[in-house]
Order: C-alpha cells, then sequence, then structure tokens
C-alpha cells in the first residue's frame, strides 16, 4: 500500500482495539486511533474537536503528512471522517464503516448510561444490563487474548462518561445538506443487518457523495469491520490502490 496511511476512529465510547483486525492485516498502514479521554486525555465535545484534534495534534504528532493520511471509522469514528473531509478537502481519502450523515441516538440508549453515572455517582456497582452491553464481541472473529484485556482495562478506566459525551455529540451531529460539498474519494461499507446505522444511511452518503464507492456486507451488523473483517479489507486495500493510484497519475511525468 504505498506510502499511505490509513486512521481508522472508533465508535462511541470504543477504544483503537476495535480495529485490531485492521492494524494486523496492514502493519505499518493503518493505524486505530483511541480519542482523548477513552481513556487518557480530555474528551472532546462535539465532532468538530474531534476533527480538529486529529489534524491540529494526532496527525503531526505520528510525524505524518497530511496529504499522506486516510481518515476513516466506524459510527462516531465515521461522522469524525466525514467531517473531516469538510473541513480539509484536500484530504486524500475517506472512510465510512457504519456511518451517516445525521446520527440521531436513540433515547433509550442516553437514558441508560445516564442511569450508569448515577450509579456511580452514588457509590453502586454498574446495572447487569451495562455490563452486557459492554460485551459486543459475541459471534465474532476474536483478536487475541492481550489484545481484548487490554480493551476491557480501558474501559475499566474510562467509565461511562466519555461514551454518554460521545452519543451526545453524535446526537447533535447533521451534514446531510453538505456532502455534496465533500470532493476527497469515499468508500462507505454498512452491513446488511446494521441496525443503529441502516444501510439506507450509507446509500443516502454513496448518493450525495460524488464518486464514492458503496459496499454492502451481506449478515453484517453495526460492527462490520469485526465481523467480516475478510470482506471489509478487501475492501480498504482496494481502495487504497485506486487512491494511490489516482495519485501516480496526478505526478506529472
Amino acid at each position: 500500500m504505498g506510502g499511505l496511511k490509513v486512521i481508522l476512529v472508533p465508535g462511541s465510547g470504543s477504544t483503537s482495539e476495535t480495529f485490531w483486525h485492521q492494524e494486523h492485516a496492514f502493519p505499518g498502514v493503518v493505524s486505530a486511533v483511541s480519542l482523548p479521554g477513552h481513556p487518557d486525555g480530555q474528551v472532546r465535545e462535539t465532532i468538530p474537536e474531534y476533527v480538529r484534534w486529529l489534524h491540529d495534534e494526532y496527525v503531526p504528532s505520528q510525524g505524518w503528512r497530511h496529504e499522506d493520511v486516510i481518515v476513516g471509522g466506524n459510527s462516531l469514528g465515521a461522522g469524525i471522517s466525514l467531517a473531516y473531509g469538510l473541513a480539509y478537502p484536500e484530504v486524500p481519502g475517506l472512510i465510512s464503516l457504519g456511518g451517516g450523515a445525521r446520527l440521531r441516538v436513540l433515547f433509550s440508549t442516553l437514558a441508560r448510561i445516564r442511569r450508569q453515572l448515577a450509579a456511580i455517582g452514588s457509590g453502586q456497582p454498574l446495572p447487569e444490563q451495562a455490563q452486557a452491553a459492554q460485551d459486543d464481541g459475541a459471534g465474532r472473529p476474536q483478536p487475541p487474548e492481550d489484545v481484548r484485556q487490554r480493551q476491557a482495562e480501558k474501559r475499566a478506566r474510562m467509565g461511562p462518561y466519555p461514551g454518554l459525551n460521545d452519543y451526545l455529540a453524535c446526537d447533535r451531529f447533521d451534514i446531510m445538506n453538505r456532502l455534496h460539498e465533500i470532493t476527497a474519494p469515499t468508500l462507505i461499507v454498512v452491513g446488511t443487518n446494521d441496525t443503529q446505522t441502516p444501510v439506507l444511511y450509507s446509500q443516502y452518503l454513496h448518493e450525495k457523495i460524488p464518486g464514492s464507492r458503496l459496499v454492502v456486507v451481506e449478515g453484517a451488523g453495526h460492527g462490520g469491520h469485526g465481523e467480516r473483517p475478510d470482506v471489509v479489507n478487501a475492501a480498504i486495500a482496494e481502495f487504497v490502490a485506486s487512491v494511490e493510484a489516482k495519485r501516480a497519475a496526478a505526478v506529472p511525468a
């Protein structure tokens, strides 16, 4: 994969370990990031703030050039990647995994996390439902035990606040009327069983973003990158190769 780097940003309240399958498949190319406050540092309250953190802090900290970095992500991370494309149109490519132009969150989800916060504030243990909600690996190809342990430790250190913050950031996100402004090549991936950001969300992205490519993953849910890494990784590899080819063609002979 040439000289391009691919940053992948996880969904609400999650960590970089969620993209182990992608980092493992593309070592030195894919860089999965844990957002500020997940668990280290200070959370940002809005998607535009996360975008600025990526551009102004994370990319320079890695020693990369902005023109060499494709930005992608899942759910919240997909929203961040699309917003990145609007803020920095020179980005060479964008990847939306289970994303949408608007990311409204169910009231029941927000209420559940608020109950977790209240329980922690009163010194009570987390409700069993909340603990079960943190186990999202059932039926998926599993990363090695040390990776899962590291992810569990990070989630334990985070607590529920970053997740609530991220869901609120998603709930305020709406770029439906600006998608046509995205000029970077864009890969859009969605699972047929995604109930949080259904297929029609990605179809809308595909219709409105000029020249975008849509890949629908049969049988996958909201975390298709972990459920069907074979399909998702192949789509990412093909997309990065196409961006590389476009860049090479643009270089004067």
